[in-house]
């Protein structure tokens, strides 16, 4: 496939304009990568990926701290505290503007929640909302009694609070799972702050375009 430039500068956006995620990449010229020329319909190439479907779609919103939105995903746990308002920064371009939100600090326990999922799915992304404060913030994540993974935020950057943080699921654990039952088994100790949670953004991946 031809490239228009020997650099590229790729930006991802989801959901929230104050967070986002950079990928720069250098293509070495050689005879696999070549630049555009006058003679190749650009328009028709860059439109058959504009006329794509999302590789992700947004199918459920927790908003931690909320009491009706908690109820509502039957959130749980045995180790909590509410944060109360938390005015800070995240990292990115907007790093100067200042957001209040409130949300839990979990020391040990457990965290149980449901989402809506779409049951054809092929795999989850959960996005969760997390105060950098607290440093090294980990979590088992389990689904029906199968451990799938461990969710670490390594960062610590009491400076710039907010970060938001991925942690995808193989669709082998949520294929078919309507709804998709959730438990997370915070670790603390040996330099691992408090675990945090304020929003969880709940995606599904979708057939990959062309498959």
């Amino acid at each position: 496939m031809p490239i228009p430039f020997a650099e590229g500068l790729k930006i991802t956006v989801s959901g929230e304009l104050h967070f986002y995620h950079v990928l720069w990449e250098s293509y070495p010229h050689g005879a696999a990568v070549r630049s555009f020329d006058g003679s190749e319909d650009r328009a028709a190439l860059l439109g058959a990926f504009a006329g794509a479907s999302p590789a992700l779609a947004e199918a459920d919103f927790l908003g931690v701290g909320n009491a009706a939105s908690e109820a509502a995903h039957g959130y749980a746990a045995t180790a909590s505290e509410l944060t109360g308002p938390v005015t800070g920064r995240g990292e990115g371009r907007h790093l100067a503007i200042e957001h209040r939100e409130a949300g839990r600090r979990h020391d040990g326990g457990e965290i149980r929640f449901t989402v809506a999922i779409d049951p054809d799915n092929r795999g989850v992304r959960l996005r969760r909302r997390l105060d950098q404060a607290s440093p090294r913030q980990t979590a088992e994540v389990w689904i029906g009694g199968q451990r799938v993974g461990v969710w670490c935020h390594a960062d610590h950057n009491p400076a710039l609070r907010w970060f938001d943080s991925d942690f995808d699921i193989h669709p082998r654990f949520t294929a078919g799972e309507v709804p998709l039952e959730l438990r997370l088994v915070p670790v603390v100790g040996e330099g691992r702050g408090a675990f945090t949670d304020f929003r969880y953004r709940v995606s599904c991946f979708e057939g990959v375009p062309g498959s």
